[in-house]
């Protein structure tokens, strides 16, 4: 798996063409800066805030912090989701949650700019409920789950990652969630999503039908048919029908 953090897209490989400056002018405090961003999830919150800092200072202007928050049953999974999510340095994951309640909490607490749920939690909640509150509380969601919809939930949900997914899904899956978030335009389109991520937010492509309809040859006028006859040889006459 590809681990490597990207200060400007997510998509496992540094760009700084996508920023804007020149990798000759970074200086020793980017490449510093690009090595502790993989043991970010290790910092305690402190050093964690100070680290954060350091990235805006480094791009003034030019690096928002994703807020997130991690709606999870499984402990072991959520913080190996919050680990994944924090190889970036520019997400952050501000407190993950088990059930309604304290997913409500953590929302009303952090103000998240995205939230990934699963859609079976503790305390016999469902997923759907959590991502219908968050959506009245302003909060876009994610589904991170095993049980993938049936069908496109776009008032509830932005989209949809299937577990179990790999990293670099997860890359992707961010990068279009934050495209959305921040409302960015598409001026470039991607290459074809994953198979293990589907977004709501993506019209589908209209596809032409066929029309298997079989269409008779036009059948020709009796003066046509007639006038035919008479120039044909007298051993043909009969074969169109005229005796």
């Amino acid at each position: 798996m590809s681990g490597r953090a990207d200060l400007s897209s997510g998509r496992g490989r540094s760009s700084n063409a996508a920023i804007g400056t020149p990798p000759q002018r970074l200086g020793p405090h980017f490449v510093s800066l690009t090595a502790k961003a993989r043991h970010r999830s290790r910092f305690s919150p402190a050093k964690a805030q100070s680290f954060d800092k350091d990235v805006s200072a480094c791009f003034p202007g030019r690096i928002s912090v994703l807020k997130l928050i991690v709606v999870e049953d499984e402990r072991q999974l959520a913080l190996t989701l919050k680990q994944l999510v924090e190889l970036n340095p520019r997400y952050q994951v501000a407190a993950m949650a088990d059930d309604l309640p304290s997913a409500l909490a953590a929302a009303e607490q952090h103000r998240p700019d995205l939230a990934l749920v699963d859609l079976q939690l503790a305390n016999c909640c469902s997923g759907f409920n959590v991502a219908s509150k968050l959506h009245d509380l302003g909060v876009l969601c994610l589904f991170v789950t095993g049980t993938v919809p049936s069908f496109p939930l776009p008032d509830l949900a932005i989209g949809c990652l299937a577990k179990p997914f790999r990293e670099d899904d997860l890359v992707r899956a961010l990068a279009e969630a934050e495209d959305v978030v921040r409302g960015r335009k598409k001026l470039v389109l991607r290459e074809s999503l994953p198979p293990k991520l589907q977004l709501y937010t993506q019209k589908p492509v209209a596809r032409a039908v066929p029309d298997w309809t079989a269409t008779a040859p036009p059948r020709a006028s009796w003066r046509a048919r007639l006038m035919n006859r008479l120039r044909r040889p007298a051993h043909l006459h009969g074969a169109d029908g005229f005796h």
